[in-house]
């Protein structure tokens, strides 16, 4: 493996496990939900995550389980104990709402905690575990294999470290590779799949046998992880079958995704009552159960406000949060367009396009497309090393024909990517839906003001930007080195035109991206203070550090009126209304009669 590849990978690596953004106040339904039932099987034994009980008056209560310790989550099921109600207005059994895979992969990490010492977990504890044990971990050793993948069908190293910048730096792999949820590992199982499915075209014996086990396996696991995978796993099963492989090899296949599907079944029988009953069919959100009614579980014609909000609008865009990925329409064009009948990379690309294809048909046929509050169109976060690879590919045979360009755009968009995406991953895991460009409009501004992630730098005493400061200057050195390697190897003339040209895409991109815009209205404002005020660490930023430093120094003697107006100024900004207003009171307590203040 090429040396930049691997310190690529080094870089990736770190930025995996630099940070751990968890806001309790989001109280996040995709990742807490997933959370409660590995808990439930691990300590309890049980899928179920709690009961729900309806008082005297008919209103719910949520109890036992991990729904007892920890308190209400989202995204449940609800199973009435009278089959002739409905819920939510019955008394039953809560389980998750998720496909059961990522909790049930949590729980040997969860006995592993355990093991070494672990003891009654905080929800914040065992969240970071999982989230390191079954998610960082997989998709760093994933990255790995991607990397080698990439490197025996793209001939350019340069082209293989900006495809891997950009699918672990500036995509929703980046942000997914770090939350307790079914989209990343969708994602690695899917593209797993894809890749013994490509060994397998070649080998013969027992190593084909091998890899059609590996590509069973792959897309059983996809399904259990993340329910939409099917579609995709569907496209996949027919690329093998395509290749006429015989009763014996689809046999292999099958037996390699078995135990998934058992598993599956299993749950879906213990709390549904039969293997092809899902949770989608007893949800106890009234809203939830609104936003899949149209169509078949939520899927109906494609809508254009689907696929633009998906591919392109700023909120959500797969394309304005990751604009490398857009080059896939290139590669798209360059497929139908050019003669690849000797080249072997063919079917491989056919089938990466076709699982493109897949996922863009189901998103925009989807009612809940927008998918609440996240970082880009997360349902079809599993497309994402698919795209990278097809792109890879394309741009380096496009290299053949125009050496100076194909490079150099695809590392200004990686370098633009990493900037929008690793922006908005360091102070958030989705955005509220009140704003239009969450990069500007709330990412940019709470990264300046401090506002980021715990990370490794709070361990040794810095905080606000300080504390990411090693993260960001890691990051603009890896996009850097691949900025100059995208200029190639020819006189300075074209190299400096080659690095040019990819300052001038990062740049234009950028602006792009900053010059959409909408005004600031007070529903903004709103949701701004709130995330401000209930920041997590409270003293990351400096603002919040100075409200605690001069709410403390209160307490120990009578503050001057300017620091009683710098304390008001500090809880206004935080949200804090009613207090900023005594600390206003009490500064002008603090005037003397005479002053021209008063």
């Amino acid at each position: 493996m090429n040396r930049w590849v691997r310190l690529v990978l080094v870089v990736i690596g770190i930025a995996h496990v630099y940070t751990f953004m968890h806001l309790p106040v989001l109280n996040n339904p995709n990742e807490n939900v997933r959370v409660y039932m590995t808990r439930a099987l691990a300590e309890d034994g049980t899928l179920a995550i709690g009961r729900r009980t309806l008082d005297a008056a008919g209103r719910p209560r949520d109890g036992e389980g991990p729904t007892a310790t920890w308190g209400y989550v989202n995204d449940k099921a609800l199973v009435c104990d009278d089959p002739a109600d409905k819920p939510p207005a019955c008394d039953g059994t809560l389980y998750s709402a998720k496909a059961p895979g990522t909790s049930f992969l949590g729980v040997p990490a969860h006995w592993l905690v355990e093991t070494m010492g672990g003891d009654d977990l905080s929800l914040r504890d065992l969240t970071r575990a999982l989230r390191l044990l079954c998610i960082t971990i997989p998709t760093l050793l994933f990255a790995l294999f991607f990397a080698g993948f990439l490197s025996r069908h793209i001939r350019r190293p340069g082209i293989v470290c900006a495809i891997l910048m950009g699918w672990g730096l500036g995509s929703m792999g980046f942000t997914y590779g770090q939350l307790f949820a079914g989209h990343q590992l969708t994602a690695l199982a899917l593209f797993a799949g894809f890749m013994a499915w490509d060994a397998g075209r070649a080998a013969t014996g027992s190593r084909q046998r091998r890899a059609d086990l590996l590509l069973g396996a792959g897309l059983g696991c996809a399904v259990a992880f993340e329910y939409p995978a099917l579609f995709p796993a569907i496209a996949l099963g027919i690329a093998f079958l395509h290749a006429r492989p015989g009763w014996r090899r689809s046999l292999s296949v099958f037996v390699g995704a078995l135990p998934a599907v058992v598993g599956v079944s299993a749950f879906h029988t213990r709390a549904f009552g039969s293997p092809w009953s899902t949770p989608y069919s007893w949800l106890e959100n009234p809203g939830f159960i609104r936003d899949i009614a149209p169509g078949w579980m939520g899927l109906q014609a494609p809508t254009w406000e689907a696929f633009h909000g998906s591919f392109f609008a700023p909120f959500n865009g797969l394309f304005f949060f990751a604009p490398w990925m857009a080059l896939i329409l290139a590669a798209a064009w360059m497929r139908v367009r050019r003669d690849w009948s000797h080249d072997d990379t063919r079917p491989a690309l056919t089938a990466a396009l076709v699982v493109f294809a897949t996922y863009a048909l189901f998103i925009s046929s989807h009612s809940l497309w927008r998918g609440g509050w996240t970082l880009g169109p997360r349902y079809i976060a599993g497309c994402v090393p698919f795209v990278g690879f097809a792109v890879g590919v394309a741009m380096d045979r496009a290299s053949d024909r125009v050496p100076g360009l194909a490079m150099p755009l695809l590392a200004g968009l990686v370098t633009a990517s990493v900037v929008i995406t690793g922006t908005c991953s360091l102070v958030s895991q989705g955005f509220p839906f009140e704003f239009h460009n969450p990069f500007t409009e709330l990412a940019i501004p709470l990264l300046v003001d401090g506002h980021v992630a715990e990370n490794l730098g709070n361990l040794v005493g810095l905080s606000g930007l300080p504390s990411i400061a090693p993260l960001l200057l890691l990051v603009a050195s890896a996009c850097g080195g691949m900025l100059w390697r995208s200029a190639g190897d020819g006189d300075s003339l074209r190299r400096g035109a080659a690095l040019a040209t990819a300052l001038g895409v990062a740049a234009a991109t950028l602006w792009l991206v900053t010059s959409i815009d909408e005004p600031f209205n007070e529903a903004k404002h709103s949701k701004d203070r709130w995330l401000r005020a209930n920041w997590v660490p409270s003293d990351q930023a400096p603002a919040s550090a100075r409200r605690q430093q001069l709410n403390h120094m209160r307490g120990q003697r009578d503050l001057a009126s300017a620091e009683w107006l710098e304390l008001g100024n500090l809880e206004a900004r935080a949200g804090n209304r009613s207090a900023a207003l005594a600390r206003y009171r009490a500064a002008m307590e603090e005037f003397p009669e005479d002053s021209p203040g008063r």
